[in-house]
């Protein structure tokens, strides 16, 4: 539906405590899977950017370093299982 209207992503992700209080975490770490979600952008011929948002309190550039490196493992996977 939303092919080729879809020109920015903004990743991020959090994990729901029984009381329902979201925890800030890292994109691997978290509810939202980001390997389905980047699959299906592929497939519709997305190729714009992506933006990783790191708003965990504490060390901003560690933990943006981690939420790369998953997403750069997460990209090489998807490109090579669709070759």
């Amino acid at each position: 539906m939303l092919a080729g209207r879809i020109y920015y992503v903004h990743l991020r992700n959090i994990y729901r405590l029984a009381n329902r209080e979201a925890l800030r975490v890292g994109l691997g770490d978290g509810e939202i899977n980001h390997r389905v979600l980047l699959r299906l952008l592929q497939r519709q011929g997305y190729a714009g950017p992506l933006c990783i948002e790191a708003t965990r309190a504490g060390d901003r550039e560690w933990f943006a370093r981690q939420d790369i490196a998953y997403l750069r493992a997460v990209l090489a996977e998807i490109d090579s299982s669709a070759a």
